[in-house]
């Protein structure tokens, strides 16, 4: 796999996800976006 960086201040947001509290870390993969979440604790997975 190649990494690729880009300037954090270039991207823009192309979607928002409520996951009810502050995200504690998030897992981009080809088919789906992982957020794990606080407040109350949860893992979610959108496509």
């Amino acid at each position: 796999m190649k990494e690729i960086q880009v300037p954090f201040a270039s991207l823009k947001p192309s979607a928002a996800i409520k996951i009810g509290g502050p995200a504690d870390w998030f897992l981009v993969t080809e088919n789906a976006v992982w957020v794990a979440g606080t407040k109350p604790y949860s893992v979610q997975r959108t496509q």
